[in-house]
C-alpha cells in the first residue's frame, strides 16, 4: 500500500514539474534600447544594448539583440571560413570582434 502512495506521488510531482517546464508562447514582444550608468564618476561612458522583452501570461524573459546579432555574425563567419578551407581537417580560424568593447 505505501508503495502504491509513493508512486502516486511521484507520478503527480512528475506531472506537475514536466508541465511547468513546457513553453508558453510569447503574447506581446517590447524592443527598447537600455542604458545604465556603472560608475557615477564616469558619467560619459554608460552601458547600453539593445534588448527584447517576451511576455506570456504567466511569464516574461528578456533577450539581448546585440548578443543575438553578434552571435549570428560570429557563426557565419565560421561557416564561411569552414567551407573555403582547402582541407577541412585542419583548419585556422581568423576571428574579428564586432560591437563595443565592454570597459571593465
Amino acid at each position: 500500500m505505501k508503495a502504491i502512495t509513493n508512486f502516486c506521488i511521484a507520478w503527480v510531482l512528475f506531472t506537475k514539474l514536466t508541465y511547468g517546464q513546457t513553453a508558453e508562447p510569447a503574447q506581446a514582444r517590447a524592443t527598447y534600447h537600455f542604458i545604465h550608468v556603472r560608475d557615477t564618476t564616469d558619467r560619459k561612458h554608460p552601458y547600453s544594448e539593445n534588448l527584447s522583452l517576451l511576455l506570456s501570461r504567466n511569464s516574461s524573459a528578456y533577450t539581448s539583440i546585440d548578443a543575438r546579432l553578434q552571435n549570428e555574425k560570429f557563426l557565419k563567419q565560421v561557416q564561411d571560413q569552414v567551407k573555403s578551407a582547402a582541407d577541412p581537417n585542419h583548419i585556422t580560424l581568423n576571428v574579428s570582434f564586432w560591437g563595443k568593447i565592454p570597459r571593465l
